[in-house]
C-alpha cells in the first residue's frame, strides 16, 4: 500500500437510488469512528446502527424542507467502515439496506416552475474548524428541485437556502446523535482526509500531509445552483444536425 493510500479507520454513510427514470445518483457522509478503534468493535457498530443512519436518511430526504427533487427515490442506504487503504474494511460483507418505499423528495415550499436536468445540483457544504488548506471543508452534491428563484437575480431566495440549509443541519445532528452512548464517545459527522506526501510540480516545494479526521462544527448553503460534471457526462446526448445552404 502506497503511502498517498494511509487514512485513518472511519465510517462511510452512502445513500442513493434512480434519478429521473433511469439515471442514478448517490450521496455520502464520513463519521469519526468514536471509541470503536477495532475493526471487530466498527463492523458491529455499524451493523447495530444500519437501521437508525438509514431512518436519519429517510426522514431527511422525504422531508419538505430538505429540497431535495422529486425527481430522485431513494433506494438504499449503505453504513460500513473504512480502513486505511481507504476500503470497506470488511471485504466480505456490505452493510446494506433497501429502503422499500422508495421515497422522493418532498414538497418543498419555495420551489420555482419547471424541473432541473439531473446534472443540476445544489451543494452542501460541510465545514470544520480547521481553516487550514485541508480538512476545511466538505462537499456534497445533492440532486435538487427547482428551488424558486429571488426575483430576477440568478440565485436562490434567502427562504429556500434557510429552509435547506436548517434541515441539513438537524440531519447531521441526529446522526450525531446516539441515544445510550456520551456523546464524547460515539461517532460524528467529520471531513476525513488521506495521507499525502509530494512535491508541488508548479512551485517545486515539498509537502507532507498527515491522515486526518476534522468532526463538522457546521453546514453552509449557498444561493446559486452548481453543476455536476460526472452526473452530466454519463447522460446520453442526441444531436441535430442542419446542413447549411451550399
Amino acid at each position: 500500500m502506497a503511502d498517498g493510500d494511509l487514512y485513518l479507520p472511519h465510517l462511510s454513510l452512502t445513500f442513493g437510488g434512480s434519478f429521473w427514470g433511469s439515471e442514478i445518483w448517490q450521496m455520502g457522509l464520513r463519521l469519526s469512528a468514536g471509541v470503536y478503534d477495532t475493526p471487530t468493535l466498527r463492523f458491529d457498530f455499524c451493523e447495530a446502527k444500519l437501521d437508525d443512519v438509514a431512518t436519519d436518511v429517510t426522514s431527511w430526504f422525504a422531508h419538505n424542507n430538505s429540497g431535495t427533487s422529486k425527481q430522485a427515490h431513494l433506494d438504499w442506504v449503505k453504513f460500513n467502515p473504512i480502513g486505511a487503504d481507504g476500503k470497506y474494511e470488511n471485504k466480505a460483507t456490505t452493510l446494506s439496506k433497501r429502503i422499500v418505499s422508495s421515497p422522493t423528495g418532498g414538497d418543498f415550499p419555495y420551489s420555482g416552475s419547471g424541473t432541473l436536468p439531473p446534472q443540476v445540483a445544489l451543494v452542501l457544504s460541510l465545514r470544520t474548524g480547521n481553516r487550514g488548506p485541508r480538512e476545511a471543508w466538505g462537499h456534497v452534491y445533492m440532486p435538487c428541485q427547482s428551488l424558486q428563484l429571488d426575483g430576477s437575480k440568478p440565485t436562490l431566495s434567502t427562504n429556500a437556502i434557510n429552509n435547506v440549509a436548517a434541515k441539513f443541519a438537524e440531519f447531521v445532528n441526529a446522526l450525531n446523535n446516539w441515544p445510550g452512548i456520551d456523546p464524547l464517545d460515539g461517532p460524528v459527522v467529520s471531513v476525513v482526509s488521506k495521507y499525502s506526501d509530494y512535491t508541488d510540480k508548479r512551485t517545486g516545494v515539498h509537502k507532507t500531509f498527515q491522515a486526518a479526521i476534522t468532526p463538522v462544527t457546521d453546514v453552509w448553503v449557498g444561493d446559486k445552483y452548481d453543476t455536476h460534471r460526472s452526473r452530466a457526462n454519463k447522460i446520453s446526448q442526441t444531436y441535430s444536425k442542419v446542413a447549411l445552404e451550399s
